[in-house]
This record gives C-alpha cells, structure tokens and sequence, in this order.
C-alpha cells in the first residue's frame, strides 16, 4: 500500500484443546531464537516514536518500512524515540532507483541494523497494482535474481513479492514463477489484503498457502472497502470484531508466520481510517500514544511514558498472548470469536 482444520461448528472441547495446543506451541518457542507473530509496517519514520508498542507484554517482534533502511534516531532524541524492535529490510520495487538503493544497504549491512534472528528481507511491494511497484513479472523475475536469491545463500530468508488481494494479485504471481524458470525460491509468500470479510480474509490465505505450499506472511492487511467511491465502510465495532477473528485465526496456524496490520500510522493513506492503531488525540504532537484497537494488536499498554523495554519474543509476552487468547475464544459464555470461528468452519 505505502512506498518508503474441520468443518462445522466448534465444540467445546475441539475449541479448548486448539487452545491449549496453541499455547504449548507458543511456549515451545519462547527461548532462543522464537518469536510472535505480529509486527509493525511503520511508515513514520523517527518522527513519531515506537515507544507505546514497547510495553512489558507487548506481543510486536519486527517492523518494517517498506525500505531497505532501517529507522534510525539522531543523537540527542530521548529514549522514547529508541527503535525497540528488529527491522525488516525491503527491496520495494524494481527498477534502478530502488534496486541501487536496496544493494547499497545490503553492501552497508543494512546500516549495522539489529535484523530478525531469521534475517528476513521483503520482496517487492504490490508489483500488480500502478502506482505502487507496479513491475512487469518478467522485469521482477530478473531484479529477483540479481538482488534477492544471492542473499537465501548468504543466510537470509526472502519473502516473495507481496502481491494485493484481487484476483491479478494471483495472477501476477502466478505469471512471476513461470517468468522465473525456477530461479527464483522465496522462503515463504507474502501478501496483501483489504476487504470487510473476516471469512473472506481466511480463504484468501488458505488458498495462497494451498496453491504454493509454502509459509505465509501477510505484511499488510485491514478492513477497508475499495469497490468503488463512496463504498460503505466497516464500524469501529466491525473492526474490532474483523481483527479478533483473523488475529485469533492466524495465531492458531502454524503456516502463518507474521503478520502487520495496515494502521501504525496517523495518515492512513486512502485507508479507513478507523484502522488507525494510533489514538488520533496525539497526532499534533506525534506522541505515538495508541488508541483502543491498538492496545489490542500490540498488547501493549499504549503508554509512551509507560514503555519499558518489552520484547515479543520474551516468556512474559507468549503468556500474555495465550492469556488474551483464551480470554478471547473461551471467557464464562460462548464469545464472538469462538462463534464465528465455529460458524465459518476454519481450517488449520
């Protein structure tokens, strides 16, 4: 968007033991080189600090800013202004002006950056859609091989070109394998989505992850209508119950490795913007302070003054994660989400 398993209502016990699963797996991977799945797509800059994702509990691992340099704080900013996670590099599109770019910083280490432990790279972005990318599969197919799969022997992974929702999204890709000859071998696909549908979301995924068989990163995504001027946009309230279905959906799926909402941002581009994870009464001042729904992504307390240093990756996060899961799928009653997850009939 931005330049630089079953079938039928879920029982209670099927619910519980998905559950408990999950969170075993969640735990399993706490020490180490373990991570959560959500991140930041922070376009910001160090002009609004990261400092009210950073909680005790917060549950974000990563970002990135659809470029191959990372945020970097002049001297003399406060602390707040500290980048608390590992940055994501990407190659955002193809042509000389940002692969040039995207070979100096690969030449410069990505600036010493602290990376993913998995030092993940992003491939193009919306290469399908004018106005963004906008790469022929044939010209990706060739900036691919000269810039991205020398780096999978160099021991990074490498995430596809990140394609949008509609059909020529698929399409696209489709057409950028066969123009590759089997050269080019992305660790994991990375995708885009914007609609209203939490069931129509799940499908979109499933089905990337079924026609390539590989892990799946959806690196942008929010409840935004795009069919045409003046389209009914989705409630705060639908928002809200958008985002605790396909969160709880992704957390529970193992080929589903991260994920970034569209909304770390104050300028939500053409995006509605009741997306938006920042609360809207810091914007003059850029506090970075997060609203509601952002509290809820992050799990984080939201507090700029607050942040203290949390990692995603830490003991205290997982549990909190599978703590607000359980709370989510399974509070004294039957809850929104473990319904709809029930009704839609998901799919591990």
């Amino acid at each position: 968007m931005t330049c630089p398993i079953g079938s039928g209502r879920a029982s209670r016990r099927g619910m519980t033991s998905l559950v408990v699963a999950s969170c075993l797996v969640l735990a399993s991977q706490v020490g180490g080189y373990h991570w959560t799945k959500p991140g930041l797509a922070w376009p910001n800059s160090y002009y609004v600090p990261m400092a009210g994702f950073d909680g005790n509990n917060t549950l974000i691992s990563s970002y990135y800013n659809w470029s191959p340099s990372p945020v970097i704080t002049p001297k003399g900013y406060s602390s707040l202004y500290a980048v608390p996670f590992p940055f994501i590099p990407m190659l955002w599109g193809c042509n000389a002006t940002y692969t040039d770019a995207f070979q100096s910083a690969v030449d410069s280490n990505f600036s010493n950056a602290a990376l993913t432990p998995d030092r993940v790279v992003l491939g193009f972005n919306e290469p399908d859609i004018t106005g963004q990318s906008d790469c022929s599969p044939s010209d990706a197919a060739s900036a691919w091989k000269t810039y991205l799969e020398p780096l999978r022997s160099k021991g990074y992974r490498v995430g596809s070109p990140a394609v949008s929702s509609g059909m020529s999204g698929k399409e696209w890709l489709e057409d950028w394998f066969e123009a590759c000859g089997g050269g080019c071998n992305p660790d994991f696909i990375a995708l885009h989505w914007y609609d209203i549908d939490a069931g129509d979301f799940i499908d979109h995924v499933k089905d990337y992850y079924q026609t390539w068989n590989k892990s799946i990163w959806v690196t942008e995504f929010a409840v935004q209508n795009f069919t045409g001027t003046g389209a009914t946009q989705a409630t705060l309230s639908q928002i809200n119950q958008f985002m605790d279905v396909v969160v709880a959906w992704m957390d529970t799926v193992e080929y589903v490795e991260r994920y970034f909402w569209f909304g770390a941002m104050y300028d939500m581009q053409g995006v509605n913007p009741l997306n938006c994870l920042l609360d809207s009464a810091g914007e003059a001042k850029r506090t970075g302070a997060l609203n509601s729904l952002g509290v809820k992504y992050a799990g984080s307390n939201g507090s700029v003054t607050l942040a203290s240093g949390g990692r995603g990756n830490q003991a205290s996060s997982a549990a909190a994660g599978c703590r607000d899961f359980v709370r989510l799928v399974w509070p004294a009653g039957m809850s929104f989400a473990l319904g709809i997850l029930g009704i839609l009939g998901l799919v591990i």
